[in-house]
């Protein structure tokens, strides 16, 4: 749940319906949540059906020492270890030899040459770990077939109500001025609330026609 890719992750799972566990350096208790500023992600983990998993009965706030700890148990309890930034000594090092020693596929993204945060990634690539280019990459190795058809994601819970109206309203691609006539909104509204959605990655817009993903 560190701040980043983690608490992004976590994030993006609970958009699409899904339950997500993290495992905290810290113990459990309000006061220790490591780090402090994500104990609504934590909230909203236990609100959607996840889990927060510690070592510790607490209270014991964080240490350096505990981040090796929390690593080990990610790498343990998960099919594959995803590997998305790391330089040459970053502690997520740590989690993808941790895998390997527990028999657990790694997966990296490669990183273009001489960026120092994915230093440590293309190493892992060039000692046989797994590069992933696309999402079904994903999929084939953890042995999921991808859907036949496809299937829109669950609607995230804090979105306004013109975000609801415009979404509900695409029911198939729409022009600009149709969406806006069908939600009911006014093109203040409405524009805000587009504007929104696409940064969200919930509606595309392709050759004049907005629709949902």
């Amino acid at each position: 749940m560190a701040l980043g890719i983690d608490s992004e992750a976590h994030k993006a799972a609970m958009d699409v319906g899904l339950h997500t566990v993290a495992v905290l350096p810290s113990s459990l208790d309000d006061a220790s949540i490591y780090p402090s500023t994500n104990k609504p992600i934590a909230q909203r983990i236990l609100a959607r059906g996840g889990a927060l998993l510690s070592e510790d009965k607490g209270p014991h706030k964080a240490a350096i020492y505990d981040f090796p700890k929390r690593n080990r148990i990610s790498a343990g309890m998960s099919q594959a270890a995803l590997i998305i930034e790391a330089g040459e000594k970053s502690g997520t090092l740590i989690t993808a030899r941790l895998a390997l020693d527990y028999n657990r596929e790694v997966l990296a993204i490669p990183h273009e040459l001489g960026r120092e945060t994915g230093a440590g990634v293309n190493r892992l690539i060039r000692e046989g770990a797994t590069l992933i280019r696309t999402a079904d990459d994903i999929l084939q190795v953890l042995g999921i077939k991808p859907l036949d058809t496809p299937r829109q994601a669950a609607l995230p819970t804090d979105l306004s109500e013109p975000e609801m109206r415009v979404l509900h309203a695409l029911t198939e691609a729409l022009i600009r001025d149709e969406l806006i006539e069908q939600a009911g909104l006014s093109a203040q509204d409405a524009n805000i609330a587009l504007s929104s959605l696409l940064i969200r990655g919930l509606i595309t817009e392709r050759l004049g026609k907005i629709e949902r993903i």
